[in-house]
């Protein structure tokens, strides 16, 4: 899928096994990504996993599947960049068949590429495929053109409508199942725009008429039934504004925004409507659209500022999503959510595994290991933010110069073993430098009930006559 942007970059997202996406790779993306190198995009059109973008000064850029020629070079090589082609120019308008296209250019000819097995290309012949875009001769004046999968469609500034291609069910609209190898004036008048599927075609005229002809087997002629027609039908939906075809699908874009659906609905490219929908439904969950598009399998719709006319107002309540810091201190991390979030609960990791807090609507928690911390906010609307915090802390039963402290955390009491027995004073403080408690001891081992002690990470001081010790030890919550 293309879509251009009002500041004439060029997006693209979905398949990419043949480097459609143009981005110099063949991974796929399911979000739209700018195609590099382009600006000045005019107008943008697909084939089968190929793609050309269509510059504001006439330039034709190409990518992707080639195995027809479609992509114009002279060859059938894949590229998976933008291409400038040099066989070209000048070119206003373009659009995509299975494997071929048609080239409007500002001098109003058109000129066609790709596959011919059909003779889509308009030449008067059928071929494999032609490798460079080639005039379609007999055609002047042209102010659109138009493409199904083996068909092709051309509209004058008078608005007569010229057709040609394959027409084994009747898509060209010409009363008769034969092909047709060149332009052929098609009876039906003042058309507007003219787009094809895989056998059928949906034509919009001047004055907002709809009609439809060719293969029905889906019901996306939307004539109420499934019976293929030889010559355009007029479709019950008024006041039509835009048109598009889909492989075996139809939609219709209505003046009021309203948008109305029919045809092959197996992959819910027409939203919740029944597996086959042969009479125009109208698609009541995308009121206010402003253009839309019609593939194989999807439908994708462009939503403007205005609403249908038959729309009611909806209120829309968005829940934010809190923006998450961590903040230390004193070995306990704090989540702190903006803007703040009254009853959430808080989830706490350490390395990926979750910590089981005694209170999980307490926004703190004291560190007890090294490793990377990390907190799930929730909202009583059920919006998460999270944060991490790495922590570089490695707490264990520790000792240092026959200085012993375990357990490490403690919750009641910590004990501290001295390789003598001697005069020693212990001084524990906590992150700050505040000291929290200082005593004498003269026995080899000091018993230190530390259940008063707020949670956090505290320094242990151990002096005696020979030298001073610095451990650490956690207090955690009991």
């Amino acid at each position: 899928m293309l879509g251009v942007s009002e500041t004439g970059e060029l997006y693209a997202w979905g398949e990419n096994s043949s480097g459609q996406l143009g981005n110099g790779t063949y991974t796929s993306s399911n979000v739209p990504q700018l195609v590099p190198t382009l600006s000045n995009i005019k107008t943008a059109a697909t084939s089968e996993n190929s793609s050309v973008a269509v510059t504001t000064t006439g330039d034709l850029y190409v990518w992707g599947n080639n195995s027809q020629g479609q992509l114009g070079t002279g060859n059938g090589a894949v590229i998976n960049f933008p291409f400038l082609n040099p066989n070209i120019n000048n070119v206003d308008t373009v659009a995509g068949g299975r494997d071929h296209y048609v080239f409007l250019r500002n001098d109003g000819t058109v000129w066609t590429v790709g596959d011919n097995s059909a003779g889509q290309l308009g030449q008067g012949f059928v071929s494999d495929s032609i490798l460079s875009p080639v005039q379609v001769a007999g055609l002047s004046n042209i102010i659109s053109v138009g493409a199904g999968e083996y068909h092709s469609f051309a509209i004058s500034n008078t608005n007569e409508l010229y057709v040609w291609g394959n027409n084994g069910s009747g898509q060209l609209g010409l009363g008769d199942l034969n092909n047709r190898l060149v332009p052929t004036l098609a009876s039906l008048d003042n058309v507007a725009n003219a787009q094809g599927g895989a056998a059928h075609s949906i034509f919009l005229t001047t004055d907002n008429k709809v009609y439809t002809s060719g293969n029905n087997s889906f019901g996306q002629l939307g004539t109420g039934n499934t019976t293929d027609t030889l010559n355009p039908v007029l479709v019950d939906v008024p006041s039509a504004a835009s048109i598009s075809a889909g492989q075996y699908t139809s939609l219709i874009l209505r003046s009021d925004a309203s948008v109305f659906a029919f045809g092959n609905n197996m992959e819910q490219q027409l939203s919740t409507l029944p597996i086959s929908v042969p009479t125009p439904t109208h698609l009541s969950n995308v009121d206010g659209v402003t253009f839309i598009e019609a593939s194989a399998f999807s439908s994708h719709f462009l939503y403007g500022e205005e609403q249908a006319c038959a729309s009611a107002a909806v209120t829309v309540t968005v829940n934010v999503t809190p923006v998450v810091t961590v903040s230390e201190n004193n070995g306990v991390l704090t989540a702190n959510p903006v803007p703040a979030v009254p009853g959430a609960t808080y989830q706490w990791y350490l390395n990926g595994n979750p910590i089981v807090a005694p209170n999980p609507t307490d926004p703190s928690i004291t560190i007890t290991a090294g490793g990377e911390y990390s907190v799930e906010v929730i909202t009583t609307d059920g919006c998460t933010g999270t944060a991490s915090y790495t922590s570089t802390l490695d707490i264990e039963d520790i000792s240092s110069n026959d200085v012993y402290l375990f357990p490490n955390p403690a919750q009641e009491v910590v004990t501290i073993k001295f390789g003598t027995a001697s005069s020693t004073e212990i001084t524990i403080t906590d992150q700050t430098g505040r000291v929290v408690f200082v005593e004498t001891f003269t026995e080899n081992e000091a018993k230190l009930n530390v259940e008063s002690l707020a949670t956090g990470v505290y320094n242990v001081i151990v002096t005696n006559e020979n030298q001073q010790n610095t451990l650490r030890f956690v207090k955690s919550q009991k």
